[in-house]
């Protein structure tokens, strides 16, 4: 069989369109498909980084919130406050100051902007102890109890121990 110079030219177009469309599928893949993978997944990255920051924005507009009514709190109160005195007039109030010890407590990571007094009491009824907690957050003198160290009953039987560290913001 005899080729025409027309079936020549035939074969020749399709052998060169062939390695056209083979080079054109590995130059796809390799260039601008492999840009669209990584852009796609940079784009997921950044969804992902603007939804961290708006979670951190939020936690951080709730903390400033917390952080207002705080100072909302402290700025309503006397401007002579003592954290001190307050516990000491509390603890009078219920009767309670005959089987109380008080001191000036300082943790060592605590600010001198938090104030800490430690109440030590010996033999209260659960019912006065209550009653002088529920003052003590129904108050609007922003004075928490910062921890417990220790809470059971009396050896005698009659009443609780109780050691119990408070603290409030200057």
């Amino acid at each position: 069989m005899r080729w025409t110079i027309a079936d020549r030219i035939y074969i020749f177009i399709m052998i060169v369109s062939l390695i056209a469309v083979v080079a054109m599928g590995i130059y796809l893949h390799r260039g601008p498909y492999r840009d669209f993978l990584n852009s796609k997944r940079q784009l997921a990255d950044a969804h992902r980084e603007l939804e961290m920051a708006k979670k951190t924005k939020e936690e951080q507009e709730a903390s400033l919130r917390t952080q207002e009514k705080l100072m909302e709190y402290v700025s309503k109160r006397p401007s002579d406050f003592d954290l001190f005195s307050y516990i000491n007039r509390l603890l009078k109030e219920y009767q309670l100051s005959e089987k109380a010890k008080l001191d000036n407590y300082r943790a060592r990571s605590a600010s001198p902007r938090q104030p800490m007094v430690q109440v030590r009491l010996e033999g209260v009824s659960l019912r006065r102890f209550v009653e002088f907690l529920k003052k003590i957050y129904t108050d609007s003198y922003l004075v928490a109890v910062y921890k417990v160290d220790k809470l059971r009953p009396n050896q005698s039987g009659k009443g609780i121990d109780c050691d119990i560290t408070f603290v409030t913001l200057k």
